[in-house]
């Protein structure tokens, strides 16, 4: 994410597997030289998974989840936010087990024993600064359609647990990885939302909602998102308005739980109609991502390659 002039990039490292893995935070400038040390970010006790960045005020803040083994039911997986001041970057506030998620594994999926009602899943949060609150944003469990959007105090404690039940604006479908971004300053959601997992006659489209001001409910009707050739478009986790221009990416799951990445470009102005579609990665494992940010006018995208690897990408913005 931007920070003033800065790049702040967030990540996961460790030599061990995700079980001992490190979240770690570099500064890079414009030309992606790093700035200052890598910084070990401090986290909960447990391992930490799915960092979601931000700014808000000018200060890098996250969202993530964290996970206690075993994986079976609703108590081992938690919520968690923290704030760093500017650079060097020093922790600030953090507010650790805000909420908990429900396992994804395929025995708890087929025996969900003990749920709370309107369950969760808190990887892959997504954090959003409007009028100068933080949010974060939380998705269903299963085929659940209640979306947990928590709004922050300022020491990052939950002042409010706002539902939003998406089934609203795009009946029986769930709701997959999501961008939260105002457009001519007002709030949106960009969202994958499918009929179920990506099996057998299943599918999954693109769809961008605004939201009321006070976000606690939807304004008007869903805009399907209408891009090319996909199969099963899914996993949006960046989404930025530029010049008039929605900017996302996604990822198409073509053959079992074979991925390609893309970058579209819509027209907001036209109904969001596509502009471009751009390929930027083919990959045939499940732990395909990417990220971009949008400074001055470049376009920085970064990518997890093989070997654990993160590359990046510099796109000239017209």
């Amino acid at each position: 994410t931007a920070v003033g002039n800065e790049l702040w990039l967030a990540y996961n490292t460790g030599p061990g597997g995700p079980r001992s893995a490190k979240p770690m935070l570099q500064r890079l400038d414009g030309n992606l030289n790093k700035l200052g040390q890598t910084v070990i970010l401090g986290t909960a006790t447990e391992t930490t998974t799915d960092i979601r960045v931000d700014s808000a005020d000018g200060q890098f803040w996250m969202g993530f989840e964290s996970v206690l083994d075993p994986q079976i039911a609703c108590n081992e997986h938690f919520l968690n936010v923290a704030s760093y001041t500017s650079s060097p970057p020093q922790p600030f506030q953090n507010a650790y087990h805000i909420a908990k998620g429900c396992a994804l594994n395929k025995e708890f999926m087929e025996n969900p024993i003990g749920l709370p009602t309107n369950p969760e899943i808190v990887d892959d949060p997504t954090p959003f600064y409007h009028n100068g609150v933080r949010y974060i944003l939380t998705r269903a469990w299963g085929t659940r359609t209640i979306q947990h959007l928590r709004k922050l105090n300022a020491d990052l404690s939950v002042a409010e647990n706002i539902l939003l039940d998406t089934s609203t604006v795009v009946p029986g479908r769930q709701m997959s990885q999501n961008a939260l971004l105002h457009i001519d300053g007002k709030p949106f959601l960009v969202a994958g939302f499918s009929t179920g997992m990506w099996v057998g006659s299943n599918t999954s489209d693109l769809y961008v909602i605004q939201l009321n001001d006070d976000l606690h409910s939807f304004s008007g009707q869903a805009m399907r998102l209408a891009i090319i050739d996909m199969k099963f478009p899914t996993r949006i986790t960046r989404a930025r308005y530029v010049n008039g221009t929605l900017i996302i990416n996604f990822n198409n799951i073509f053959v079992g739980m074979q991925e390609s990445d893309y970058l579209g470009l819509f027209d907001v102005a036209n109904g969001f109609s596509l502009l471009s579609q751009i390929q930027i990665y083919d990959h045939e494992v499940a732990d395909n991502r990417s990220s971009f940010e949008i400074l001055g006018d470049k376009l920085y995208l970064f990518q997890q390659q093989d070997g654990q690897k993160i590359s990046a990408k510099i796109f000239q913005l017209n």
